[in-house]
């Protein structure tokens, strides 16, 4: 469908006349009625498409007519109760012109008959650190008004700072995986260990209270890699997925990209999975149990027994009332708990994250 056919349908999935429409952008009636019959163009001289899918988002309420747009704009997945979001999903919808053949290798000439079938991919692009942000703030936001539990996949060893630099974001960001992560969603993170002290602290100081949720698998992967070319994969299961890449530490102009769409993050999915089969465990979770963790107890034993220099620190975590006891003897791991009366037992080996966890009680301790 074109754009003109696109708008058709939602009238008439709708039943709303060309009055109507036209009395809630203040047009003229004829030219929504020349507009679905394909004889003017979505008008380029006034905003037309973020207002109607503002109106049709309105008028989505029941069943059928919610089970009929999910299979047209969202490949088969239910839409968001979220007016918001899916007026979102109508205007990228309404914009995308990836389903209207081509002539002469230019876009929308729609004159061109033709009996091949093109998808229509739901996709919000945007550029450098900010874009970012704010594709990854759309993104939980959506599946956060889908109310209900999803899994998340999430990779990244491209340069933090488009996650630390702003900590408006950052709350943010934090708010909504901890809600996520409270109505019974799941996160598989693949950290990359190789960064400098300060990413790796404050990596550190920002995941740790997650972790103890145990709703969170933290692993790494173990060799080295060139550092080139690098790539962040955000991905909820069978619903959406967020997806950049860099050269080195520049992500300056860099595209990213948002689908809304199930054969892409399907394939994504799939990418996710094989890199994650190379991955070890990160970190350990121990939740409190009524009889003792045989596995635990023998690493505490090991760990006991060492003879080999033990690093201490209890400090409270920043801008929160959380206190942990760090415990670290670098032949054997480091152990993390929490002293508020939370259950949970932290432990890694990884060298990298043990050497930054040593320089941090160096300087801190």
């Amino acid at each position: 469908m074109n754009a003109n056919q696109k708008i058709d349908f939602l009238m008439n999935l709708t039943k709303t006349k060309n009055t109507a429409l036209a009395d809630a952008l203040f047009f003229d009636p004829s030219y929504i009625g020349r507009l679905r019959s394909g004889k003017r163009g979505i008008p380029t001289h006034r905003n037309f498409i973020e207002p109607a899918a503002e109106y049709f988002s309105e008028k989505i309420n029941d069943i059928y007519q919610r089970n009929i747009l999910s299979e047209i704009i969202n490949h088969g997945v239910l839409l968001p109760d979220d007016k918001d979001a899916i007026k979102r999903l109508l205007v990228l919808w309404l914009k995308d012109t990836s389903d209207v053949p081509e002539r002469n290798g230019i876009k929308g000439i729609d004159t061109l008959e033709s009996t091949q079938e093109f998808t229509t991919v739901a996709t919000d692009i945007d550029y450098g650190n900010e874009g970012k942000r704010r594709l990854i703030l759309s993104f939980l936001h959506d599946m956060t008004a889908l109310k209900r539990p999803i899994n998340f996949l999430f990779s990244s060893d491209e340069n933090n700072s488009w996650f630390y630099e702003d900590p408006d974001f950052l709350a943010e960001w934090s708010d909504y995986i901890m809600g996520l992560l409270s109505d019974g969603s799941t996160l598989k993170v693949i950290h990359s260990t190789r960064r400098s002290y300060h990413e790796m602290i404050t990596a550190i100081n920002k995941w740790l209270p997650l972790y103890r949720t145990g709703a969170i698998e933290p692993y790494y992967y173990p060799n080295l890699r060139d550092g080139i070319y690098r790539r962040t994969l955000f991905i909820a299961e069978d619903i959406a997925s967020f997806m950049s890449s860099s050269i080195m530490d520049d992500m300056s102009m860099m595209p990213q990209f948002l689908f809304y769409n199930s054969s892409i993050t399907s394939a994504l999915t799939k990418e996710y999975y094989r890199f994650f089969s190379l991955c070890k465990p990160l970190i350990e979770v121990y939740q409190a149990r009524e009889t003792p963790d045989p596995i635990l107890e023998k690493k505490l034993n090991s760990f006991n027994c060492s003879k080999d220099t033990l690093y201490t620190l209890k400090r409270k975590m920043p801008n929160s009332d959380i206190v942990i006891d760090i415990q670290i003897k670098q032949s054997v791991g480091a152990f993390i708990r929490f002293l508020d009366g939370s259950p949970t037992i932290l432990y890694t080996y990884e060298q990298n994250m043990l050497s930054s966890l040593v320089d941090f009680i160096r300087v801190f301790g």
